[in-house]
């Protein structure tokens, strides 16, 4: 399953799609090269950028690409506690603190990882509780005294 696939295709527009997809792979990330490619004013295509549903979708593929994509970096580190433990029952050249040191970095990034999930969480509740809809009052004290000098 790809990035796009979890996008609903009504959160996003197919222009908002098309520049978020330019912007990450001709345009690298660039906006001045990603406007020359599309043909487009900067601040035409910042304003495309800057829309939650366009970030969220470069944010997703961002994190889900490369070594940035956390099952990867799990994968890496096992791998490298592995050799280190495979290094430490062949040799006896290291020593345990050198895993311990290891599984501490593994750990300080998968607590910070769920910070960071946590703040977006707080975030994306926050905006959901403001109103769509605000309703105004407003209460003009010598209306009615108005109305009855105009009617008589």
């Amino acid at each position: 399953m790809s990035s796009t696939d979890l996008i609903e295709p009504e959160k996003i527009s197919p222009e908002g799609l098309t520049i978020a997809q330019v912007y990450l792979t001709e345009g690298g990330g660039n906006m001045m090269r990603t406007a020359e490619i599309l043909e487009m004013p900067v601040d035409e295509l910042e304003l495309i950028l800057k829309k939650s549903e366009v970030t969220e979708f470069i944010n997703r593929v961002y994190y889900e690409s490369g070594f940035r994509n956390r099952n990867k970096i799990a994968a890496v580190m096992d791998e490298i506690i592995a050799a280190k433990l495979e290094e430490m029952d062949e040799t006896g050249i290291t020593t345990d603190k050198d895993i311990v040191d290891l599984l501490q970095i593994v750990s300080n990034n998968r607590i910070k990882e769920m910070e960071l999930e946590l703040k977006l969480l707080e975030a994306k509740r926050k905006r959901s509780e403001v109103p769509s809809v605000q309703n105004n009052i407003q209460i003009n004290g010598g209306y009615d005294t108005l109305l009855s000098k105009l009617g008589g």
